[in-house]
């Protein structure tokens, strides 16, 4: 049996970053007067926390397909914590919009279906193209988005897919972030979460990701250069071609399809 308390907070394959610094998994910085009223307390995590980042990784890395039920005794005895513990987990992981809880039959890995990519890309075509002009003139974010950019580009190098995918995210998650809105932002959060899952059913995640990274660079440069109708046409352009070969990637239905 496995205990937790020697797993890192962190791994290169999980992008270098904390998945669960707290409990209700908003980890964006729009709340930053709550953060620094906060900078006093050490950043202890619990368990829970440690458990829901160690099944995260092992759902993202594809050790739990898509639709999978999650087996309590099992992975409780393979971590080395509680039951109690890891129904705390797998509540993290609910919230997260990993998993979902099935009375009388149990904690399952969400799985894509086309109502739910519909859904996940109909957000972002709001909310995230909506935030984009707050990243006119904005140079915290700008800075913020070189720097995550240059980590997928890093990544992508060193076909660590998963690190590219988490690198993806918080591109994205920036963008919205910089609305600075709490709750958009951590509508978000689980909007990549779903969206994690939804590439896991996807053949090709290597040629989805290097095409779509390419176009995260020009959206960086549209938005630099202050052509932000030119980054808002982009990024819509970009959601409905991503939707759309997911969606045909995935054996759905063609007419479901956006329209360009």
């Amino acid at each position: 049996m496995r205990s937790l308390a020697d797993t890192p907070g962190s791994t290169p394959e999980s992008g270098g970053e904390n998945l669960f610094r707290r409990s209700d998994f908003v980890v964006s910085n729009v709340d930053e007067e709550r953060t620094a009223s906060n900078s006093a307390t050490p950043n202890v995590r619990t368990t829970a926390e440690i458990a829901a980042d160690s099944l995260t990784l092992k759902i993202f890395d594809g050790q739990f397909e898509p639709g999978t039920r999650l087996a309590e005794v099992a992975l409780a005895e393979e971590l080395g914590i509680s039951r109690n513990t890891l129904r705390e987990a797998f509540r993290l992981l609910a919230h997260a919009g990993l998993v979902v809880h099935l009375p009388n039959r149990g904690v399952f890995v969400l799985k894509t279906t086309p109502a739910l990519l519909n859904d996940i890309y109909s957000f972002r075509r709001v909310v995230e193209v909506g935030a984009l002009h707050f990243l006119e003139g904005n140079e915290h974010y700008l800075t913020l988005l070189r720097s995550i950019y240059a980590e997928q580009l890093s990544a992508i190098r060193d076909s660590n897919w998963m690190a590219v995918g988490s690198a993806n995210g918080r591109f994205h998650q920036a963008i919205v972030d910089a609305a600075g809105s709490a709750t958009l932002s951590e509508a978000m959060q689980t909007i990549n979460a779903r969206s994690r899952i939804a590439f896991l059913q996807y053949d090709d995640i290597p040629g989805l990701h290097g095409h779509y990274s390419k176009i995260n660079g020009q959206l960086l440069s549209l938005m630099e250069r202050g052509a932000m109708k030119d980054a808002t046409e982009l990024l819509d352009q970009y959601l409905i071609s991503a939707h759309n070969e997911l969606f045909m990637g995935l054996g759905f239905y063609k007419t479901e399809l956006f329209d360009d």
